[in-house]
């Protein structure tokens, strides 16, 4: 059986270093990393002979080798080897503690700032809506103004294929004259509040009629008026915001139990007065 270096068998283990083979001395020479100073069988021996520390080679058996080399092998495992392999397991440990205590401080961190982005997420909405308000009530504010001198009118028949002129006489003779506020009020302008030859769809009727008045005295002077539309299908209101139609019909029921129950009620603008204090502003 010829020598085998990865298993360290061979034959004839009654066999002395210098009974051995050539190429069995110089395999175990390989293996242990042995360089012998010449080349041959001779100086392959004497390199085992000064590695195994023995005085003769022709006196050290295989077996007397092999039992070096597993001692030797024991010995680098358990002075050498051992000792590294703990050094590496106490290491790549800490390292893993330190990674953890990293996972550990990142989660803290991430739900920290999670908790965060929530409370700022919070705050920022409240800022968001709180401008959103304030830009919703200028806007409205700014409507407001716009409208101060409008009237808005419902009732008014509407002919076929109506013109800017038409509608305005048909406001003359049909609203003022009947108020009897004709010459006493200026028109700047009317519209109806659809495109014209269209029927409001809510109602299936003629679109209101806005009127634009002069000025916030004109409008006052036609509303004071309005009782002259008793009798007829002519309505008459102030012309409201979206905001002021929404809080004008959020009070109508209230209106209707005051005006019920007898108490002194009207309406400026959206406003609800009810025994001349108003009961259903914004600011009140």
């Amino acid at each position: 059986m010829v020598f085998d270096a990865k298993t360290w068998e061979w034959n004839k283990d009654s066999l002395t270093i210098m009974e051995m083979q050539t190429a069995e001395l110089q395999a175990l020479c390989t293996r242990y990393n042995l360089k012998p100073a010449k080349s041959g069988k001779a100086a392959a021996a004497a390199a085992i002979v000064n590695h195994l520390m023995v005085p003769r080679a022709d006196v050290v058996t295989k077996q007397d080798v092999r039992n070096v080399i597993e001692v030797t092998m024991e010995q680098v495992a358990e002075n050498i080897l051992a000792p590294v392999m703990e050094a590496k397991i106490v290491t790549v440990t800490g390292q893993v503690e330190m990674l953890q205590n990293k996972v550990d401080a990142m989660a803290k961190s991430f739900n920290t700032m999670q908790d965060s982005g929530e409370k700022w997420k919070e705050v920022v909405g409240r800022k968001v809506d709180k401008v959103a308000n304030k830009v919703d009530r200028a806007t409205d504010a700014d409507l407001v103004k716009a409208k101060e001198a409008n009237i808005r009118v419902t009732g008014l028949t509407m002919s076929k294929g109506e013109t800017s002129k038409q509608l305005m006489e048909l406001v003359q003779t049909e609203l003022l004259n009947r108020l009897k506020v004709v010459d006493r009020v200026q028109v700047q302008k009317v519209h109806r509040q659809m495109p014209s030859g269209q029927l409001d769809r809510a109602t299936n009727k003629a679109p209101a009629i806005i009127i634009t008045l002069a000025s916030v005295h004109d409008k006052l002077m036609v509303l004071r008026a309005r009782k002259g539309l008793q009798g007829t299908q002519i309505g008459l209101d102030e012309d409201l915001t979206p905001a002021q139609q929404a809080q004008k019909q959020t009070a109508w029921a209230t209106f209707k139990e005051a005006k019920e129950a007898g108490k002194r009620v009207y309406w400026c603008g959206a406003d609800l007065y009810i025994n001349h204090k108003v009961v259903n502003s914004p600011t009140a």
